[in-house]
């Protein structure tokens, strides 16, 4: 290691060690890390996930306590000479994430990939470490945070069992910009893909919502749905999916842009409760078409 100064110049040089933390597929590990340390966090690219291939992995950390300080990098080699020059840009309400996906430069399976942790408080530490396929699926039961990469997209598999219950998408967004759509049967190749059903509407936190007769019209009451991103910046949220036996009446969310698939012939109701209101108060409704 050499330091030169073109002028002349003071600094101080700190030189630490620190163990290596080595982290599984599908995990999620709790640590407990002292203020102002740094942290090195190995994982193993898996060649498959669910006997399909690894198209991406994901290394996720929040800390016990919110607006907790961290800084994520990614290193491609043990020595640290392959290492991104900015942290982690997915954000999250809890935490930060790297993605390294197939179109990355120097994608592998079977091979070691590193984190380079700095932690500026003494916390609990709670790390997921993921790999994905290129369809992963929801689940109505558990939300998941989810990150794409810029200029890319990434689809998620729902598969909806009731044929006379409504489906509900909820995306709240925690940053970056992105197009969302929605297809049946076919994973569509882009976001200029003709095999879209519908485009949801941009907005901070978006709803999609398939009414019984939306589905019908789509040739598909039961079965599987993707739901797609394609980001335009580095891109992070929580998808929350649910099935109900609603006859087509949908809640609507303050700040939530909600897009519904409407047949011909067909209608949606939508109900909004504020507990918030204390009297008299304006309620401001933008519908399009």
């Amino acid at each position: 290691m050499g330091i030169t100064c073109t002028r002349a110049c003071s600094y101080k040089l700190r030189i630490w060690f620190t163990a290596t933390v080595d982290l599984t597929t599908s995990n999620r590990r709790q640590l407990r890390f002292d203020a102002y340390s740094t942290y090195i966090l190995k994982y193993v690219v898996p060649e498959k996930v669910l006997e399909e291939d690894t198209k991406s992995i994901e290394i996720y950390v929040q800390p016990e306590h919110p607006y907790t300080a961290i800084d994520l990098f990614l290193s491609l080699d043990a020595s640290y000479y392959l290492i991104e020059e900015t942290p982690a840009a997915h954000i999250s309400k809890t935490g930060k994430a790297i993605k390294f996906t197939d179109r990355d430069y120097k994608w592998c399976r079977n091979c070691a990939v590193y984190a380079i942790l700095n932690v500026y408080s003494e916390d609990r530490y709670y790390i997921t470490s993921l790999g994905r396929v290129a369809n992963d699926e929801l689940s109505d039961v558990i939300p998941a945070d989810v990150f794409v990469n810029a200029f890319e997209q990434q689809c998620f598999a729902y598969f909806v069992e009731r044929t006379k219950w409504d489906a509900r998408f909820d995306v709240e967004s925690y940053a970056g910009h992105a197009d969302a759509y929605l297809t049946a049967k076919t994973r569509p190749s882009g976001p200029d893909s003709e095999t879209i059903d519908l485009r949801a509407a941009h907005g901070p936190d978006i709803g999609i919502t398939l009414s019984v007769a939306a589905r019908k019209e789509l040739g598909q009451t039961a079965g599987t749905y993707y739901l797609c991103f394609y980001a335009y910046t580095p891109f992070s949220a929580r998808i929350a999916v649910a099935e109900a036996e609603l006859a087509a009446h949908f809640d609507a969310y303050d700040g939530q842009v909600q897009t519904t698939y409407l047949p011909g012939g067909a209608w949606s109701t939508s109900r909004y409760g504020n507990t918030g209101f204390t009297g008299n108060g304006v309620i401001k409704v933008w519908v399009e078409g």
